[in-house]
């Protein structure tokens, strides 16, 4: 317990042992205080780099974040739309490769669509009211008509 040194004696030592080194060889002491201040200059150098790099990995962290929840919020949505399918292509064309029936059902969904299939049958309701002082004979107006669809000169359905 004797050998402890209070702080303030170190430094007083230390102080003391500088200023020596300054009357006797003065170019010493300041090649000393030369590297000291360069030590402190780099040091500071360094950390302020050191900060301008985090807070560019910060910057990069967050934008990876950002479309890392994205690319799950749509992976999540293509899941809950295309495992439907992938049940469904495995149940009517089982023992094929999952890619092949899937080609097989979306051709057959396609087939399926109303917009790619030919109409098959048509009618039409038609209430013609005529205002007129005239007396016609309408018994036979309600006998058979027709109604017809076209584009252009050509005939896409007669009815």
């Amino acid at each position: 317990m004797g050998d402890h040194i209070p702080l303030a004696d170190k430094v007083r030592a230390e102080v003391d042992a500088f200023a020596t080194l300054w009357r006797r060889r003065r170019w010493l002491a300041v090649v000393l205080l030369v590297g000291l201040v360069a030590l402190v200059l780099w040091s500071i150098a360094s950390n302020w780099i050191k900060a301008k790099e985090i807070d560019r990995l910060q910057g990069e962290k967050s934008r990876l974040e950002a479309t890392l929840r994205e690319t799950e919020r749509e992976n999540r949505g293509l899941r809950e739309t295309v495992a439907p399918l992938i049940a469904r292509a495995a149940r009517e064309f089982p023992g094929e490769e999952i890619n092949a029936s899937l080609k097989k059902l979306l051709e057959q969904m396609e087939a399926e669509r109303p917009g790619n299939r030919p109409l098959a049958s048509a009618s039409a309701a038609v209430e013609v009211i005529t205002d007129s002082p005239a007396q016609v004979s309408a018994h036979f107006m309600d006998h058979g008509g027709f109604l017809g669809f076209a584009k252009g000169s050509n005939a896409l359905m007669l009815s």
